[in-house]
């Protein structure tokens, strides 16, 4: 599925998935900061999650939903480290958009092996 735009809010990846002290967060920001994502360069992992959207697979995963009366894609796919450290996640991760307004991302998730 092509989404040409969504909004990825710096306050979501700064304070929640990059935020190891967040109270719900906090377990969130251990593995993209295991493959060198950090709140000091937020930009890397907005550039990761846009290529995970832009390059994952939608289907088999409950790919289009809606939640709250509100469209939810799930787009599934690899997490590449910053072009400074170029790791490779070994893992599947989960990117949810939602449409409310317009897309924003909602969650980035690793999904169980």
């Amino acid at each position: 599925m092509e989404i040409h735009s969504f909004r990825l809010v710096a306050g979501k990846i700064v304070g929640y998935l990059l935020n190891p002290g967040h109270p719900k967060g906090r377990h969130k920001a251990i593995l993209p900061n295991a493959i060198g994502f950090y709140q000091t360069r937020p930009e890397d992992l907005r550039q990761a999650i846009r290529s995970l959207i832009a390059e994952g697979r939608t289907e088999g995963f409950e790919a289009n939903k809606l939640r709250m009366g509100r469209l939810e894609i799930g787009f599934i796919g690899a997490l590449t480290g910053p072009p400074s450290d170029r790791i490779r996640s070994r893992r599947t991760w989960k990117a949810v958009i939602q449409y409310e307004g317009g897309w924003n991302l909602v969650t980035l998730k690793p999904l169980q092996e």
